[in-house]
């Protein structure tokens, strides 16, 4: 749905036009290789989001939502839960974050080498007066 695209699409849009500074593509390349990207965000959701759906469905496999005694039925019934689908993220590797990281990175290395051709024309324009 709209909804869920467009803040998606506006990320990207923001990411790309964070590139064409320093300060936006380290940040980039800081966050994507510490696991803390949008990237890694909006994984994590869809991780959530698929979790919650098998709790759901396990749920309605034991009708529990057709009466309050699955929960507790006030007769010392202790509910056993050994069963239950359990949440295990899948993080992200560490390959996987540097090649996310990969573009911020190759433009600071643009930006440094610019900087560093701009610092030695000027030097060398300034010993040759």
């Amino acid at each position: 749905p709209f909804v869920e695209t467009f803040p998606r699409r506006l990320a990207r849009q923001n990411a790309q036009l964070q590139r064409l500074f320093p300060a936006g593509a380290y940040a980039q390349a800081a966050s994507a290789i510490a696991g803390t990207s949008q990237e890694e965000f909006y994984g994590f959701i869809e991780q959530v989001r698929d979790y919650r759906r098998q709790l759901l469905g396990y749920l309605k496999d034991r009708d529990a939502f057709g009466s309050r005694t699955y929960f507790n039925d006030d007769s010392g019934w202790e509910a056993n839960l050994s069963d239950m689908p359990r949440f295990q993220e899948q993080q992200a590797t560490s390959y996987q974050r540097l090649r996310q990281s990969l573009p911020a990175l190759a433009g600071l290395l643009l930006y440094a080498a610019g900087l560093f051709v701009l610092a030695n024309r000027l030097f060398a324009r300034y010993n040759a007066a």
